[in-house]
């Protein structure tokens, strides 16, 4: 079981809230949430579970809009329902006016189907529904973090699928126009790369499988490991569907496969 703990002395709505003083914070993060006592709770429990995040709260979209405007953020941990607008059109906008595309995790104790729709189509990482378990959120939020710099800082990766999954993967390096490969293994005798470049989905290989069909064989992967590889000098093209249509046929692929 996950437990809350209490709101440190001296943290106000809208302050950025450390662990520790010691820790070097190496990302920002957006806590997009009206309810101020849930808000601080939950901050100060994954502050506690992430020393290298600094987090910073608003309880209104305008809030969120004005800290936004005075510095970047590493990603946005938005509500759906708010007093002055909702999660959704904040992140709309913020696509719109940023490059790369900003990273997001939704949390609502409104978990209708239309909202996380809505959400994923808006490039959502993930979506969770209140109340949220810390130690998973947090895992979520730090495999989040760690596909955008690895610990020296390069922008590659290497490690183990747990709590993000392929199709998680393949948001975040589309939201971050990357230009890349990430190669998927999962147990002993399946291996499949993923192309992308500007922030799409170009190519994608499973043994005798290319394009589509091999980009929905990786994604239906729930388990494994995972490395950046760069991208062949010259990589096929296989695959032209804009990247959010072609990670929403895949979910559907998946939910087929499941029914049958």
């Amino acid at each position: 079981m996950d437990y809350l703990f209490p709101q440190p002395r001296g943290v106000q709505c809208s302050d950025s809230v450390d662990a520790t003083t010691m820790a070097e914070k190496r990302f920002n993060i957006l806590f997009l949430e009206d309810n101020v006592l849930s808000s601080h709770l939950t901050v100060s429990a994954l502050a506690r579970e992430l020393p290298e995040a600094k987090f910073h709260t608003a309880a209104s979209v305008g809030k969120a809009e004005s800290l936004v405007a005075a510095q970047d953020f590493d990603l946005f941990v938005l509500d759906v329902v708010l007093p002055d607008g909702n999660g959704i059109d904040f992140l709309s906008g913020l696509k719109r006016e940023s490059q790369p595309a900003p990273r997001a995790i939704f949390m609502t104790a409104n978990a209708l189907p239309e909202y996380r729709r809505k959400a994923e189509k808006s490039g959502a990482v993930r979506f969770f529904e209140k109340p949220v378990k810390i130690k998973e959120f947090a895992e979520v939020i730090r495999e989040v973090l760690g596909a955008v710099v690895d610990k020296e800082g390069r922008a590659s990766f290497e490690g183990l699928l747990t709590a993000l999954t392929p199709m998680d993967l393949v948001q975040l390096k589309c939201l971050a126009a990357s230009a890349t490969g990430i190669e998927f293994t999962a147990g002993t005798d399946r291996r499949g790369t993923v192309y992308f470049q500007n922030g799409n989905v170009v190519h994608a290989a499973v043994g005798e499988l290319q394009g589509e069909a091999a980009f929905f064989e990786i994604m239906g992967w729930k388990r494994g490991r995972l490395r950046e590889v760069a991208l062949p000098d010259k990589t096929p093209l296989t695959i032209l569907s804009p990247w959010a249509d072609l990670v929403m046929r895949a979910a559907q692929h998946m939910d087929e496969a499941v029914q049958e």
